[in-house]
């Protein structure tokens, strides 16, 4: 699950991957502006940054964000999970 918290105008995106072998816990984060104008489209673009880079990590080798997954199945699991 990921936890969104709204700093400014912008939204900082948390997702946890795991622990490591030590038991720490891994966590990434993302930043994200959003380009929406009213208040309840800023949350559901919001929502659906935060499922797609929940999925994310599982196809990440980098920072640099290569996706492994396809689009069409990512924004498939968006229109399902929203």
């Amino acid at each position: 699950m990921a936890y969104i918290a709204k700093r400014g105008k912008n939204y900082t995106i948390t997702v946890s991957c795991g622990y490591d072998t030590s038991g720490k816990q891994i966590k990434q984060h993302m930043t994200y502006k959003p380009t929406a104008t009213t208040p309840k489209q800023i949350e559901k673009e919001v929502q659906k940054q935060a499922v797609i880079f929940e999925v994310a990590p599982y196809g990440l080798q980098t920072k640099g964000l290569i996706f492994n997954v396809t689009k069409p199945f990512l924004y498939a699991l968006v229109r399902i999970c929203i």
